[in-house]
């Protein structure tokens, strides 16, 4: 365990959100939507220098479910700033890794707030709607003890969707960090053909992990801290 760690919960109109701080600094925010970030390694590591706060928008792990109709990507702004807001946190960095990538991106797109995007394994340059339609055909096999509502999450594809490709990447309020497994077959399938290039293109510091796919290029925690001090593999300096 870490330093500091702290569970709370907010109570909103909507329902209940749910979330967990650990360790102290510079806060670092975190969609904690289908990923078990406190077994991933990388959270303990940011927290022996930052304040990492894991917040899950309606919908997602021990927050409150919604009727389907009332998901999507402003319900999900709305509830991490409230996280932020109940900690009285002005300014921080967002980090997120595939569905909570796609999220830190939009929050990052969306709000002043965020004032770094650091994030991995989400096609950020590609095709929004063909995103969707693969969510859609894998969602037919998700087992049914899930630690999140498939509403939610495809609430916020659909959203994601109705938006011109790129948008995360081109209407940015501030820096972005993004990191990529060459072997990652989420990126292979829906990304642009040249993601790498295509976000350095744009002026994204990107940091390619060699040989990790989409589960282990998340536990490769010495590269993902690199592109958070800054110092990754970023060839388009």
């Amino acid at each position: 365990m870490t330093a500091r760690e702290v569970s709370g919960a907010i109570t909103t109109h909507s329902g209940t959100i749910g979330y967990r701080v650990l360790g102290t600094g510079t806060p670092v925010l975190v969609p904690w939507c289908n990923i078990d970030w406190p077994a991933i390694p990388i959270v303990d590591r940011l927290a022996e220098q930052h304040q990492v706060i894991l917040a899950s928008p309606l919908g997602f792990q021990a927050s409150t479910r919604l009727d389907a109709a009332h998901y999507g990507a402003a319900r999900i702004v709305e509830d991490l700033l409230t996280v932020c807001d109940e900690l009285d946190v002005d300014e921080c960095t967002v980090f997120g890794y595939s569905l909570s990538a796609a999220m830190g991106a939009w929050l990052a797109m969306t709000t002043s707030r965020v004032n770094l995007a650091v994030l991995g394994g989400f096609p950020l340059l590609g095709s929004h709607q063909r995103v969707l339609e693969g969510v859609r055909h894998d969602m037919r096999d998700l087992p049914a003890n899930l630690g999140f509502d498939p509403a939610a999450a495809l609430a916020f594809y659909r959203d994601l969707a109705s938006r011109p490709d790129g948008m995360l990447v081109r209407d940015r309020r501030c820096p972005m960090r993004v990191f990529a497994g060459t072997a990652d077959e989420v990126l292979h399938r829906f990304a642009h053909p040249d993601l790498v290039g295509g976000l350095r293109a744009c002026g994204v510091d990107t940091t390619v992990v060699d040989g990790t796919d989409h589960v282990t290029t998340i536990l490769a925690t010495d590269d993902v801290m690199h592109v958070f001090l800054g110092s990754g593999t970023d060839q388009s300096r």
